[in-house]
């Protein structure tokens, strides 16, 4: 072959490979400009085992960077999540601000042992590293927790969604925050570096629905029922009460 020939080959081989990277970035871009939700259920069929049945999440999402899988939900006060990856080290996720890292953010952070036990911690980013809620003062908010491992690990737990710890974020329904997702691949030392982590997230918290106040039992109503009981009273009293006849009127 020529050298102008490998040339105008090597060009196209470069050309093919730009194009491939803006293919695949402009599809990563898509996935992370799609807006994500946290729904609301006012009785998730939850169970918090370590298991996510079909069903028992009304939504799920996948990182492609991270390969993690997102199920959750929450029900006004509680929320509930469910991490799954192809991984057998421990798996974290953390909630903060809009353009959320590590630092501040309230990390959950899980692994199974070998022995099939799970363990989940509520944690706090401090700069680049994570350290638990107890250790700087906060408490663990974490209401329930467990997990299961095969060929993949899946952590499974229950949080408030406002725990009133200083350590925590809190997330308010209606609100709009940040996540981020992180794993070990095969360890399950909360202390060793992840092996990959994703974008930061935007989502937003789906507001508790507003129950309407059922028509004509507001207070203006309440205060016209008492004016119109005793009006409604005095009238039948006046109907049936019985006849009284004066002396001039009787006959002889």
């Amino acid at each position: 072959m020529s050298n102008e020939k490998k040339s105008r080959f090597g060009n196209r081989i470069s050309a093919l490979v730009i194009m491939i990277s803006i293919l695949a970035s402009m599809s990563i871009a898509a996935v992370y400009s799609q807006p994500l939700q946290l729904p609301y259920a006012a009785n998730p069929s939850v169970v918090v085992d370590g298991v996510v049945s079909d069903g028992e999440y009304p939504t799920s999402f996948t990182d492609p960077t991270t390969g993690i899988r997102v199920n959750w939900v929450h029900n006004g006060s509680i929320l509930y999540v469910a991490l799954t990856g192809n991984n057998t080290g421990w798996l974290s996720i953390g909630f903060g601000l809009t353009n959320a890292r590590m630092d501040g953010s309230n990390i959950i952070i899980g692994s199974v042992g070998a022995n099939s036990s799970s363990r989940v911690v509520d944690e706090v980013g401090v700069g680049h590293n994570h350290y638990p809620d107890v250790s700087r003062g906060g408490q663990s908010n974490i209401v329930e927790s467990s997990g299961s491992e095969s060929d993949k690990t899946t952590i499974e737990f229950a949080i408030p969604l406002d725990s009133g710890d200083q350590m925590d974020y809190k997330l308010s329904p209606g609100g709009t925050y940040g996540f981020f997702l992180a794993f070990n691949n095969a360890n399950s030392d909360f202390s060793k570096i992840h092996s990959a982590y994703s974008a930061t997230y935007t989502f937003t918290v789906v507001n508790v629905p507003t129950i309407p106040e059922p028509t004509g039992t507001g207070p203006s109503y309440l205060w016209g029922l008492l004016v119109l009981i005793p009006v409604a009273v005095y009238l039948y009293w006046r109907m049936n009460r019985p006849k009284v006849y004066r002396f001039s009127d009787m006959k002889p």
